[in-house]
């Protein structure tokens, strides 16, 4: 109505909504118009021109202020008219629909109240599930094969205060070599003995730069780790084994007159011997005609025939195992190839490495996987890095760390790039046990196995306040 009025005050057509500009004074005499709906009014109202140029809004602020008595006219050629008193904002709408509908207010309440536990539960069950490459997290990180928290704790030390990632693996895996019996006895001392009741051991270290040392066979000697740092940092040579890798160690003073064989191995050993030194490796399951049983290292052949292994090993030692030509199964949790672990730094720094006691009653002389670049450990520092486990004397045919870590430079996730690494060697040896895990240089993490019923591995991220053991099932593949 106010704005009809104002068209007739400006001299406009109601009608066709021509202007004609012009000016309205009035003295006490009011508006008039001929049209039939015209009115008049005391108000003493004058428009120039220049009033023509007000916006809609202030103009009809001003209109309402000079004609308050007004009646309503409602013009369905009005854009302002045509919602009149029934439009309403969304706010104004729902204050009034708050106030009429007390059960309205409770239900929105219960929603949130809903939602916010939905939220708190999702958050709990991605925690509880430990499922790995859900996220992608910020270094530094640190996953291991196996059940090995103790060693990825201390180890993660390091990398929490700005250490390198070489110096973490270093200390992780030694933290194995010096404490087998909280990483199953697969590496360091009083671990897995070969057919002589000798304990043997395998490592390697490799950073992203592709620099890398290794060690073979080396004996007498307990931080295997270390040794092969050594040959990274003070040789051009990638693998040294044998008495000669441990004189390589001594003459960097390493202690190398260390016992390896304890009272645990040789029980082990001889309870093997019992049994018909069954299982071994070799084809067929016969020793040569001319194979003689050899001592067990000076000093180590006092032992209780009724040492303490658990059932798990009972069943790899020989007493209750069946005499097997598939080397595949007498490998477990515990008894495989490889303690191997992968880290990245505050400064997205990669280093991969492992060490290994071998398998048990393996061929003196053997070098497994752990030992090897690109079989046991690879990583490179633009891409991620990976770690494998299980029958090394299969998985290093199929180098299958190497090929993880190709897999990941193409594009893959860790899991699936450790997923189609495996693939190979179970279509060629469908009964190997073996297993892989990845860490990428973006955070993500992830594993796979094959044989094993169920594979665990270790990870330790910021968002933990200790590392977490995670279940990799074979069915998963």
């Amino acid at each position: 109505a106010m704005y009809q009025h104002g068209r007739r005050a400006r001299g406009m057509s109601l009608n066709d909504g021509d202007l004609t500009d012009g000016v309205l004074s009035g003295g006490g005499g009011g508006i008039t118009d001929s049209d039939p709906g015209e009115f008049t009014s005391d108000v003493d109202t004058t428009f120039t021109s220049s009033s023509a140029a007000a916006t809609p809004k202030s103009w009809r602020r001003q209109r309402a202020l000079s004609a308050p008595d007004l009646p309503f006219v409602e013009s369905h050629n009005d854009p302002f008219a045509r919602h009149g008193k029934f439009h309403q904002s969304f706010t104004t709408k729902l204050h009034h629909w708050l106030s009429d509908n007390k059960k309205g207010i409770f239900l929105l309440l219960f929603c949130g109240v809903l939602f916010g536990v939905f939220i708190i539960l999702s958050q709990t069950n991605l925690d509880n599930r430990k499922t790995e490459g859900d996220f992608v997290h910020l270094p530094p990180l640190l996953v291991s094969t196996w059940n090995t928290t103790a060693a990825v704790d201390t180890a993660w030390t390091t990398l929490w205060k700005g250490g390198p990632a070489i110096n973490a693996v270093e200390i992780g895996c030694s933290f194995c070599e010096e404490n087998p019996a909280q990483c199953n006895f697969t590496a360091g001392f009083g671990s897995s003995p070969d057919e002589f009741n000798h304990v043997s051991l395998d490592a390697i270290i490799m950073n992203g730069d592709r620099s890398v040392g290794a060690v073979g066979d080396l004996k007498h000697t307990i931080n295997a780790i270390s040794v092969a740092r050594r040959v990274m940092e003070e040789t051009f040579h990638t693998l040294l084994v044998g008495s000669d890798a441990t004189l390589f160690a001594a003459t960097l003073g390493f202690n190398t007159s260390a016992n390896l064989t304890t009272e645990r191995t040789s029980a082990m050993w001889r309870r093997w011997v019992a049994d018909g030194k069954y299982p071994n490796f070799w084809r067929g399951g016969v020793l040569p005609s001319n194979f003689t049983q050899s001592g067990s290292e000076s000093g180590t052949e006092s032992g209780s025939e009724s040492g303490s292994e658990s059932e798990g090993e009972r069943d790899v030692d020989g007493r209750h195992s069946n005499k097997t030509q598939d080397p595949n199964q007498m490998i477990n949790s515990w008894n495989h190839d490889t303690i191997g672990m992968v880290a990245l730094d505050v400064h997205s720094n990669l280093t991969c490495g492992s060490t290994s006691a071998g398998l048990k009653f393996k061929v003196p002389g053997r070098v497994g996987s752990s030992a090897i670049v690109g079989a046991g450990v690879y990583c490179e520092d633009d891409v991620g890095g990976a770690a494998v486990t299980g029958n090394g004397d299969i998985l290093m045919r199929f180098m299958v760390a190497f090929a993880t870590v190709q897999n990941m430079k193409a594009g893959y996730s860790p899991k699936k790039s450790c997923k189609m690494a495996l693939a190979p060697v179970k279509d060629k040896f469908p009964t190997t046990k073996g297993a892989v895990v990845a860490l990428s240089v973006e955070g993500e993490y992830g594993a796979a196995a094959i044989g094993f019923k169920e594979f665990e591995y270790t990870i330790r991220h910021e968002m933990y306040d200790a590392a977490r053991v995670i279940k990799v099932h074979s069915d998963d593949n």
